[in-house]
């Protein structure tokens, strides 16, 4: 009877040591995979901040992807740089804008004619 108990015991035991290790592996690939979408969104190079490979030979698959990206085109810029580059965009366009809508009212006065 105590062996029975013993067994038991040795067994949620187990269980519970897997499913710890378990739940800590799937925390932390989270919070890498959170980490690596946050670089790329920022416009930060792959691997500044997560781990981004695990092995030499996925290490080698990393900077040959890499290399493609650059390639592309692809590139990683300061994210106060890109923020500064798109306002200077917007600020372009808004003024195009207001171009445009000077030229528009300033072609209905000339058409509207005065009534006497």
């Amino acid at each position: 009877m105590i062996e029975t108990i013993s067994v038991a015991g040795g067994i949620l035991l187990l269980a519970f040591i897997i499913k710890s290790v378990y739940t800590y592996k799937m925390n932390k690939l989270k919070i890498e995979a959170s980490l690596r979408m946050s670089e790329l969104e920022r416009g930060y190079q792959p691997g500044t901040y997560s781990k981004s490979f695990s092995s030499r030979r996925s290490r080698k698959e990393f900077k040959r992807e890499f290399k493609r990206m650059a390639k592309e085109g692809f590139s990683f810029k300061d994210p106060a740089e890109a923020e500064r580059e798109d306002l200077e965009r917007g600020i372009k366009d808004l003024e195009e804008r207001m171009r445009n809508l000077d030229e528009i009212l300033r072609e209905r006065k000339s058409d509207a004619k005065p009534e006497y």
